[in-house]
Protein backbone atom coordinates (compact mmCIF):
# COMPACT_ATOMS: atom_id res chain seq x y z
CA UNK A 1 0.00 0.00 0.00
CA UNK A 2 1.15 3.42 -0.71
CA UNK A 3 0.55 6.55 1.01
CA UNK A 4 1.48 10.05 -0.11
CA UNK A 5 2.67 12.76 2.59
CA UNK A 6 3.31 15.74 0.35
CA UNK A 7 5.79 15.42 -1.90
CA UNK A 8 7.37 12.48 -0.02
CA UNK A 9 6.54 8.92 -1.15
CA UNK A 10 5.79 6.62 2.07
CA UNK A 11 5.12 2.75 1.07
CA UNK A 12 4.78 -0.53 3.14
CA UNK A 13 8.38 -1.34 4.55
CA UNK A 14 11.17 -2.54 2.28
CA UNK A 15 12.55 -6.02 3.11
CA UNK A 16 15.80 -5.84 4.52
CA UNK A 17 19.02 -7.84 4.83
CA UNK A 18 20.98 -8.86 7.72
CA UNK A 19 23.86 -7.04 8.63
CA UNK A 20 25.54 -4.00 7.36
CA UNK A 21 25.99 -3.89 3.58
CA UNK A 22 28.77 -2.14 1.54
CA UNK A 23 29.27 -0.69 -1.73
CA UNK A 24 32.55 0.35 -3.39
CA UNK A 25 32.10 2.30 -7.42
CA UNK A 26 29.29 0.49 -8.21
CA UNK A 27 26.43 1.75 -10.47
CA UNK A 28 22.44 1.74 -9.26
CA UNK A 29 19.33 2.25 -10.67
CA UNK A 30 15.83 1.00 -9.66
CA UNK A 31 15.19 0.72 -6.16
CA UNK A 32 17.95 0.85 -3.56
CA UNK A 33 17.62 0.09 0.08
CA UNK A 34 19.41 2.51 2.26
CA UNK A 35 19.11 0.69 5.59
CA UNK A 36 22.42 -0.38 6.90
CA UNK A 37 24.46 0.04 3.78
CA UNK A 38 27.59 2.16 3.01
CA UNK A 39 28.24 3.32 -0.03
CA UNK A 40 31.56 5.04 -1.50
CA UNK A 41 32.39 6.01 -4.92
CA UNK A 42 28.65 5.12 -6.02
CA UNK A 43 26.82 6.76 -8.71
CA UNK A 44 22.83 6.59 -8.65
CA UNK A 45 20.59 7.11 -11.57
CA UNK A 46 17.50 7.16 -12.27
CA UNK A 47 17.05 5.12 -8.90
CA UNK A 48 14.69 5.08 -5.89
CA UNK A 49 16.51 5.41 -2.52
CA UNK A 50 14.14 3.97 0.11
CA UNK A 51 14.62 4.47 3.77
CA UNK A 52 12.18 1.95 6.33
CA UNK A 53 14.40 3.58 9.17
CA UNK A 54 17.20 1.10 10.04
CA UNK A 55 20.65 2.07 10.75
CA UNK A 56 21.50 5.79 8.82
CA UNK A 57 23.16 4.86 5.29
CA UNK A 58 26.84 5.83 4.99
CA UNK A 59 27.30 8.30 1.76
CA UNK A 60 30.03 9.22 0.48
CA UNK A 61 31.53 11.01 -2.64
CA UNK A 62 29.01 9.24 -4.31
CA UNK A 63 26.83 11.09 -7.08
CA UNK A 64 23.13 11.29 -8.18
CA UNK A 65 21.10 12.01 -11.03
CA UNK A 66 17.10 11.36 -11.42
CA UNK A 67 17.13 10.36 -7.74
CA UNK A 68 14.07 10.47 -5.47
CA UNK A 69 13.64 9.58 -1.79
CA UNK A 70 11.05 7.09 -0.93
CA UNK A 71 10.43 6.40 3.20
CA UNK A 72 8.87 3.11 4.30
CA UNK A 73 7.93 1.99 7.64
CA UNK A 74 9.02 3.89 10.77
CA UNK A 75 10.62 6.25 8.40
CA UNK A 76 7.34 7.02 6.92
CA UNK A 77 5.78 6.96 10.27
CA UNK A 78 8.13 9.39 11.38
CA UNK A 79 7.83 11.50 8.71
CA UNK A 80 4.20 11.47 8.67
CA UNK A 81 3.93 12.61 12.18
CA UNK A 82 6.57 15.68 11.83
CA UNK A 83 4.06 16.92 9.49
CA UNK A 84 0.98 16.67 11.19
CA UNK A 85 3.08 18.26 14.51
CA UNK A 86 4.02 21.46 12.24
CA UNK A 87 0.92 22.08 10.26
CA UNK A 88 -0.26 25.22 11.38
CA UNK A 89 -3.67 23.88 12.71
CA UNK A 90 -1.99 21.06 15.01
CA UNK A 91 -1.92 23.70 17.73
CA UNK A 92 2.21 22.46 18.12
CA UNK A 93 3.53 24.46 14.93
CA UNK A 94 5.54 26.94 17.40
CA UNK A 95 6.63 24.14 19.83
CA UNK A 96 7.78 22.04 16.61
CA UNK A 97 9.67 24.48 15.23
CA UNK A 98 10.96 25.77 18.46
CA UNK A 99 12.02 21.55 19.26
CA UNK A 100 14.13 22.13 16.08
CA UNK A 101 16.02 25.03 15.35
CA UNK A 102 18.56 23.99 12.63
CA UNK A 103 15.98 22.95 10.66
CA UNK A 104 14.07 26.37 11.01
CA UNK A 105 17.00 29.07 11.10
CA UNK A 106 16.58 29.70 14.96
Amino acid sequence: MVHYVSDLKISAPTARRDGPRTFTDQAFTGRVVLDDASFCGCTFQRAVLVYSGGAPPRLQDCTFQGVTFEFAGAAARTLAFLKAMSAPSSGFRELFKASFPKLFGH
